[in-house]
């Protein structure tokens, strides 16, 4: 029976001393860029599969992967949830989650890593429009969105990992420009999420079909007081 000490669980990597030690960091929400398919890649396969314990406990840790960022007080778009809607799961599906069971399953398809990052930098927009700030890769992600905010090594393999920070990333809460309502058919509400080049901070879209929104209402005024 393998056990853990209760010093190397407590402890805080370095990956999250540095998000945590960001400005406002509590406001913003992070994204693990496929965290199974790197282990596999970049972990388990290297060692035929006999990575030790502390190098499985290491690349966990640092990577902050399914709910483990919890730990931290950190908050992520990914992870388990027995109550996430189906809605949210075809969201995470398309900017390549691969802790999703149901929907597309885009992350588990038959694209090369480089197709699949290009895909991903191509779902940026709904990534900022979920709040992301903060995205952890073993890959390099090269796009003007992105700076590299933090470079790191996990693991006694020394493997590098990668924090960027998206300068796109909307706020969570944030006065709409203006405002168009989505259709309640859950398909034809993806398809228009996933229309290119949308701008989610020119243009905030609602799930509310019943909404009457008065076409003056549609678009923000010149001067908004809040009070």
């Amino acid at each position: 029976l393998q056990s853990l000490s209760a010093a190397t669980f407590e402890a805080v990597p370095e990956s999250a001393q540095f998000i945590l030690g960001q400005p406002e960091s509590e406001l913003y929400r992070v994204y693990t860029l496929f965290y199974c398919s790197s282990k596999f890649r970049f972990l388990d396969a290297p060692l035929l599969g006999r990575a030790s314990q502390d190098d499985q406990i290491a690349f966990l840790h640092d990577l902050m992967p399914v709910n483990s960022n919890l730990r931290y007080g950190i908050q992520s778009i990914d992870g388990y949830d027995n109550f996430m809607t189906r809605r949210t799961v075809n969201l995470l599906d398309e900017v390549l989650s691969e802790t999703m069971t149901s929907g597309n399953l885009i992350a588990e398809s038959r694209l090369t890593s480089e197709e699949k990052i290009a895909l991903f930098l191509e779902r940026l927009p709904i990534v900022s429009m979920m709040n992301v700030k903060y995205i952890l890769s073993l890959y390099k992600l090269e796009d003007s969105r992105l700076s590299l905010a933090w470079e790191g090594k996990t693991t006694s393999r020394q493997i590098s990992f990668y924090i960027y920070e998206n300068k796109t990333v909307l706020p969570r809460f944030y006065l709409a420009k203006s405002v168009a309502v989505l259709p309640e058919d859950e398909t034809k509400m993806l398809e228009e999420v996933l229309k290119p080049n949308r701008d989610f901070g020119a243009e905030t879209l609602l799930e509310c079909e019943d909404c009457k929104i008065p076409e003056a209402s549609r678009q923000a005024p010149d001067d908004l007081q809040v009070i």
